[in-house]
């Protein structure tokens, strides 16, 4: 699997003008850019915007809203919270950001054998 480009730490808005800019400078190609930019944008469907660890909890009270899908959440459901950048996530938005990530591996690794068995040696 595709570990990425080394873009340092920070927003994901900061990675992306990184990005740009090794594209820009001609470090990366235009392909691996856009790969590289899909692949941050959908690491972080899920996800507070400082990249912070979520941490798993169960909602006690009433007030609650998915910051992924935006619907109101119920006492006793489970959500990944960032306290410090005031951001939930619900346990559905969650695992359809984990089957999404799963396809497009699947997607990434069947990409690199039609690469290998086109390959020249």
């Amino acid at each position: 699997a595709e570990a990425g480009l080394d873009l340092g730490t920070g927003s994901l808005a900061l990675r992306i003008v990184r990005l740009k800019g090794m594209v820009n400078t001609g470090k990366i190609s235009a392909e691996q850019h856009e790969r590289e930019l899909k692949r941050l944008l959908r690491v972080r469907a899920f996800g507070c915007p400082g990249n912070c660890q979520l941490v798993k909890d169960t909602i006690e009270t009433a007030g609650w809203t998915c910051n992924v899908c935006e619907r109101d959440l119920s006492p006793a459901e489970i959500v990944w919270s960032c306290p410090d950048c005031d951001w939930d996530g619900c346990k559905a938005c969650l695992e359809q950001a984990q089957k999404e990530e799963r396809e497009a591996a699947s997607r990434r690794e069947e990409d690199e054998d039609e690469g290998q068995t086109g390959a020249v040696a």
